[in-house]
């Protein structure tokens, strides 16, 4: 065995400067001893490591044949199904662990959503320990499930929750201020994208419901000035564009509504939306 942890050392001396010379120390170890588990895990670990999932997924099987029980080698098997996005092979290699932790269930339920098994997703992170979670990803992924299910009052309680163990962090006044937009709960809304503002998110679909937001609130001025923002930010994203060519229209700014749909028609000459809006700037010019 001495001879295998010196192939081992040699190949993690080399993987970092030569991850192909560490491949190869360990493939070379392998015609020599065929079964030995850490040589494979080893070299699966660097195909898993180089995003060579497939051949890490050999690897591993190879590992299993020989310990049928190995719960980490069905979770790593798993883990390089799901970056695959075979989410299906990911579930039934999950289900072969037979100890729950809670990378285990975050990871299933992840799965379970992309197959647009909500309920089931919402269970198995119904059964994290929330109070020995060190990321506020799981608690917010439940949220985004519970506001996927329009049930926002329990995706709140889980923001709350969220917001009591870790913050207010961005993505959690985000989704708290979608909520509260769909709810039509405005000024709570605004808050919560005012606080995700300051956090620097930047996203186009922040941007459109933030300036949505604060033109229910009678806002228009600064809802432009969002709307303007989101542009020079993503400037292909064509619904700010129709919002804002909207605002314009309402306040009567005709000159700057031609402007703005000028610019929109060289970048979405086929929108229908926006051939809508030329009539009406054709019925302004009038």
């Amino acid at each position: 065995m001495k001879k295998v942890e010196a192939i081992i050392w040699k190949a993690k001396l080399c993987q970092k400067k030569n991850w192909i010379r560490a491949q190869n120390l360990l493939e070379n170890g392998l015609n020599d001893f065929p079964n030995n588990t850490s040589l494979l895990t080893n070299l699966a670990e660097i195909y898993r490591q180089r995003k060579m999932y497939e051949k890490a997924i050999e690897k591993y099987q190879i590992i299993q044949k020989l310990n049928p029980k190995d719960d980490d080698i069905s979770f790593q098997i798993g883990n390089c199904y799901l970056l695959l996005k075979k989410y299906h092979s990911a579930i039934e290699s999950f289900k072969e662990v037979e100890t729950n932790f809670d990378e285990l269930l975050y990871n299933k339920a992840f799965c379970y959503a992309r197959l647009k098994q909500i309920d089931t997703a919402i269970h198995l992170l119904e059964q994290l320990n929330r109070d020995n979670l060190k990321s506020v990803a799981p608690i917010v992924f439940l949220a985004e499930l519970y506001f996927a299910q329009r049930d926002y009052n329990k995706s709140l309680e889980y923001l709350n929750d969220a917001k009591n163990k870790f913050g207010d962090r961005e993505v959690v006044s985000y989704l708290s201020g979608l909520i509260f937009f769909r709810k039509k709960n405005y000024l709570k809304a605004y808050w919560e994208f005012q606080k995700t503002d300051k956090q620097n998110f930047s996203d186009p679909l922040f941007f459109l419901n933030y300036a949505l937001t604060c033109k229910h609130l009678g806002k228009k001025m600064k809802a432009i000035g969002i709307l303007m923002r989101a542009i020079k930010i993503f400037p292909n994203e064509e619904r700010c564009y129709l919002e804002l060519i909207k605002l314009h229209f309402e306040m009567g700014n005709k000159d700057q509504a031609i402007f703005i749909f000028e610019q929109a028609t060289v970048l979405f000459a086929s929108s229908f939306e926006l051939k809508f809006l030329y009539k009406k700037i054709l019925q302004m010019r009038d």
